[in-house]
């Protein structure tokens, strides 16, 4: 419903799914569900062009749980929904360091062989948010070496959309005022 355009649908359906999963004490789904719930504050204030500040907190509850649950790639997805609320919130010196976190703990998942296709698309997703991230900085040199990064597993694992949400990227980071090195990253193609 999200990637719909259904924000308020999302809302309603994720508020529900997070109180069946208090009610039968299901921790990991409680999780899920303050996740999703966060993902949908953060699409509903883009549409609204508000800010996403009901969503921090529920990430932050989400991340507790998946920690006490000791689910890395819950915590991964979940400190990747932090830094999005967290760039919008408070700009991308504190929307880094989860990214960060978020892709060491998927490049740990990588080797593990039943999640690695999942954890290099994460993986890649999350060098794509850093790059965004430091493209809104000002910082397109680092901008563009994350997108480097994103779009050669992008292509490895063969995600045409994904490896189009870099050229995306890219696309903005060259259209920025210092112009950025577009030679560089159209080099990559």
């Amino acid at each position: 419903l999200m990637g719909l355009g259904r924000p308020e649908e999302a809302l309603e359906i994720a508020e529900e799914a997070l109180q069946l999963a208090r009610a039968a004490q299901d921790v990991e789904h409680q999780a899920a569900s303050l996740r999703v719930l966060a993902q949908a504050h953060i699409l509903q204030c883009e549409y609204r062009h508000g800010v996403p500040d009901k969503a921090l907190p529920l990430v932050q509850e989400a991340l507790a749980l998946y920690q006490q649950l000791q689910h890395a790639r819950g915590q991964a997805l979940t400190l990747h929904t932090t830094a999005q609320v967290l760039l919008t919130l408070q700009g991308p010196e504190e929307a880094l360091p989860p990214s960060q976190e978020a892709l060491a703990l998927f490049r740990q998942l990588v080797t593990q062989s039943e999640l690695r296709e999942l954890a290099r698309d994460n993986e890649a997703r999350v060098l794509n948010s850093i790059a965004c991230t430091h493209i809104v900085a000002k910082e397109l040199k680092d901008g563009f070496e994350a997108l480097g990064l994103a779009l050669k597993i992008f292509r490895d694992i063969e995600d045409a959309h994904g490896e189009a949400c870099s050229w995306h990227a890219a696309a903005i980071a060259c259209l920025m005022p210092q112009g950025g090195n577009c030679e560089a990253i159209s080099q990559m193609a």
